[in-house]
């Protein structure tokens, strides 16, 4: 099983499927920009992990810095579960497949 620590509490990674993308849509995050805005797709993916508002993610990541830990761990999860994601792969194929062909 897939699990995360965050201040001394161990969580299940949850699996990236329909309804997490649109989660993270509704949040204003688009799968597009995972690599520009990691930071807060890590944050957003433990709320929904731990059930909690994003802001409280964002307290509990704060204060699990601020007492040592480190966020690899929870990125790690996040990863493996974006990796493992038949929903996502097949999401991720289907655009590039049906994205428009540059001309040389």
């Amino acid at each position: 099983m897939n699990t995360f620590t965050i201040n001394g509490v161990a969580y299940k990674a949850m699996p990236v499927d329909f309804n997490m993308v649109c989660e993270f849509e509704d949040a204003g995050l688009s799968f597009d920009d995972l690599g520009k805005k990691m930071t807060s797709f890590v944050r957003g993916y433990f709320s929904i992990c731990a059930g909690i508002s994003i802001a409280e993610a964002g307290n509990q990541i704060q204060e699990h810095i601020l007492k040592g830990g480190n966020l690899v761990e929870l990125t790690t999860a996040f990863t493996k579960e974006i990796e493992s994601s038949d929903f996502f792969r097949t999401l991720k194929e289907n655009t590039e497949k049906n994205a428009p062909k540059s001309k040389k």
